[in-house]
């Protein structure tokens, strides 16, 4: 648990700038939409930007606004755009922009090339919710077997322990004592082992950020440590009931 902790506070970073970037990607296609619709009526990126940082871009809007603020500055156009893709830190946005900037220079009408990028970029977010919603189900999935897993290696310990206490070894039956303490570290081990996994498909069935692995896996931790703790705890009163007492 105390590992989960410590975990827990890169991986909840790691998930917040996540969460962010899919934020902003879902407004991006306003955006797309508005930068098209403005630049086919102006033909000037400075003016078709202002116009577009009018509209409901959310999170978004902060990232159009600079980079309207660059080509005041004086920067080209291909420049700021690729800029704000970097801000954002969405290879989505990136990518995008770094096509719109080429299809500018190009000299292609905006609101023709504008129009198929923005129905990609819906397409794109539209595949993307699914993976998500079908992720869920794995996660949750996931997180249950991780608990019967964790609960069946507790009781097996604690039947392990309950034989050992009320066996005794016999002049026709010698019988070696169970190394608990061993045991217990291998199940430790596998459950370490388990979590680290599980955590590593999660990511890989979401398509998350490679550090929002710490995340999932800090939660794991917790979660593993608390069921362990409860388990053994109930595990142990169970079988006092059924203790017996060594013959002398």
């Amino acid at each position: 648990m105390i590992v989960g902790s410590v975990l827990l506070i890169p991986g909840l970073l790691a998930y917040i700038i996540e969460r962010s970037v899919l934020t902003l990607d879902e407004y991006y296609p306003t955006f797309l939409k508005s930068l098209g619709e403005n630049l086919s009526s102006t033909l000037n990126m400075k003016s078709a930007l202002e116009y577009s940082t009018h509209v409901q871009l959310g999170p978004l809007d902060r990232l159009a606004r600079n980079t309207l603020k660059w080509i005041l500055l004086g920067i080209i156009y291909e420049r700021s755009l690729l800029l704000m893709g970097i801000e954002s830190t969405s290879n989505l946005i990136f990518t995008f922009n770094r096509i719109l900037s080429d299809i500018f220079r190009s000299g292609s009408p905006p609101l023709k090339a504008c129009k198929p990028l923005f129905n990609v970029v819906i397409r794109f977010l539209e595949f993307r919710k699914r993976r998500l919603s079908a992720a869920k189900g794995v996660e949750m999935t996931v997180i249950i077997l991780q608990l019967i897993t964790i609960f069946l290696l507790v009781t097996i310990s604690g039947l392990m322990k309950f034989f050992t206490n009320i066996l005794q070894p016999l002049p026709y039956f010698p019988f070696n004592t169970v190394p608990l303490n061993l045991i217990q570290l291998g199940n430790a081990l596998l459950v370490f082992l388990i979590l680290t996994l599980n955590s590593l498909a999660i990511v890989e069935v979401k398509g998350s950020f490679k550090w929002v692995f710490l995340f999932y896996n800090s939660i794991l931790l917790l979660i593993s440590g608390v069921t362990w703790i409860v388990g053994n705890l109930l595990i142990g009163n169970v079988f006092s009931m059924f203790q017996l007492e060594a013959p002398i």
